[in-house]
């Protein structure tokens, strides 16, 4: 009898305060964004799995395009709160991909699968892939290879791992997180170590 009554819309469309609609609107654009990507996503098909209109989404979203940005940047903070300030690939960092991975699929796939495939959107996938190429330049020892080889090597290492989370959700999560995150290193270490041996071998050959 005294309880509160719930405010409803028109046709039952329950109400919410602005922030908290923007919010589910953005989550349900997410989940449709990284099972379909950009192009296959409407906004009927968003407003639809959150119960709404399309008209309410233009309460809070420009367009297709203004909340595909909205649910990137949303991705991208959530990573970066998970490797810390560093956005490249590290010794820590690469649990935080991890862990971000296991707690989103959603928002890691949009950033390390969807949008590295859509020019107008690939500048975020290519901020986490460039920091991370540089951090493994630097961690690498000096006369390691050569420039070429370096820069291949660099590049390599970082999308590598980017494949193996994707793959790892995409099969379940068959491993724990950390026997994960051990086999992304000791991979990157061995790599690392053979292409150094195959340099040094190289260069006494020449000597």
């Amino acid at each position: 009898m005294g309880g509160v009554r719930q405010r409803t819309g028109q046709a039952g469309r329950k109400l919410m305060r602005r922030d908290d609609r923007r919010a589910q609107i953005l989550g349900c654009a997410i989940t449709l964004f990284a099972r379909r990507g950009f192009r296959e996503s409407s906004l009927d098909d968003i407003a639809a799995e959150a119960g709404i209109t399309r008209a309410v989404v233009y309460r809070h979203f420009d367009s297709k395009e203004d909340l595909y940005r909205a649910a990137l940047d949303d991705a991208r903070t959530a990573v970066r709160a998970e490797i810390g300030a560093d956005v490249g690939v590290g010794p820590g960092s690469v649990e935080g991909l991890v862990r971000a991975a296991q707690r989103d699929p959603d928002r890691f796939r949009m950033l390390f699968a969807n949008a590295r495939h859509e020019p107008e959107f690939v500048a975020y996938y290519e901020e986490f892939d460039d920091r991370s190429a540089q951090f493994v330049r630097d961690a690498l020892p000096e006369g390691f290879a050569t420039g070429e080889a370096t820069e291949w090597f660099s590049r390599l290492i970082p999308r590598l791992m980017f494949e193996a989370i994707l793959t790892w959700l995409d099969h379940g999560q068959p491993v724990p997180p950390d026997t994960l995150a051990d086999m992304l290193r000791a991979s990157s270490q061995g790599m690392t170590a053979r292409l150094g041996k195959s340099h040094r071998s190289q260069v006494a050959g020449r000597d």
